[in-house]
């Protein structure tokens, strides 16, 4: 949630400094200055809005690339995670079928000699 909203507001400043440059933008217009100067003014005021543009997505990606780098971390921890617990299960089942295996084992050996000492007498 914390990364949408850092998104969000990224997107919304992005917004309002797109909004501000147009109103700096038609204030200069109707300031009535003398058309060259109102070309370097308004390629003053548009050089600044890149910078500032460029400087906000260089925040926004300072801020947003850790979190991003910590969720692919954590999803490869919870698949490391649970791939562990299936070899975990899968280690509780070959005990078990071993463990099963030396009681038939037993069971099948004191059943034979079982008979073989009764039909021996």
């Amino acid at each position: 949630r914390t990364v949408e909203s850092l998104r969000a507001e990224s997107a919304r400043l992005e917004a309002a400094m797109h909004a501000h440059i147009e109103e700096s933008r038609e204030a200069l217009v109707r300031g009535g200055k003398g058309m060259a100067s109102l070309r370097r003014d308004v390629e003053a005021v548009e050089y600044a809005a890149k910078d500032v543009r460029r400087r906000s997505k260089l925040i926004t990606r300072k801020l947003l690339d850790p979190y991003e780098a910590l969720a692919r971390r954590t999803a490869k921890l919870r698949t490391v995670f649970e791939a562990n617990e299936v070899l975990r299960r899968a280690q509780r089942f070959i005990f078990a079928t071993r463990r099963l295996r030396e009681k038939l084992q037993v069971g099948q050996t004191s059943t034979t000699g079982g008979a073989s000492s009764s039909s021996s007498s």
